[in-house]
């Protein structure tokens, strides 16, 4: 049985989440889930696996690619390609802006909310004779933590 300090109403929104999504509920997804929420970051596959370890769960690397896809699959949970798709990070799909900041270090993750962004790329598509429909933008970048030098105070 597992010790894990998850709150209970935590498990039974995400509880709510799965069934919501049509997927069965499985101890694996639900302590991905919890290992997303609690990390405040987006993380790697392998991150999520040392997560796992760690808990004293032990859970094959294999099942947690397979549930990140299908987790993906259903909305549940974003994954953010970086390096021309050779690293990829996940996090718990929210309603924030579509436009992410991650730290290449660290895996920091965090939501940029500037009209700017919008309204740029929307008179970068009129310009190009295109009606933008909606968007998703990764920024890449080194957080203060990873890169103070590079960084103004």
């Amino acid at each position: 049985m597992s010790t894990t300090t998850h709150p209970p109403h935590a498990q039974e929104a995400n509880m709510h989440l799965l069934r919501q999504a049509g997927i069965s509920i499985t101890l694996p997804r639900l302590e991905l889930l919890r290992v997303l929420q609690e990390a405040g970051k987006a993380l790697t596959a392998h991150q999520i696996y040392r997560c796992h370890l760690d808990a004293g769960h032990d859970v094959p690397l294999s099942t947690i690619y397979v549930n990140l896809k299908r987790l993906e699959d259903t909305g549940i949970i974003h994954r953010i390609r970086l390096d021309n798709d050779s690293k990829s990070l996940y996090c718990v799909s929210t309603d924030a802006s579509p436009v992410r900041l991650v730290c290449k270090q660290c895996g920091q993750l965090l939501w940029v909310n500037d009209p700017r962004i919008a309204l740029l790329l929307e008179q970068v598509c009129q310009d190009k004779g295109y009606a933008l429909q909606g968007y998703g933008v990764t920024l890449e970048a080194n957080c203060q933590t990873c890169a103070p030098g590079h960084l103004p105070s």
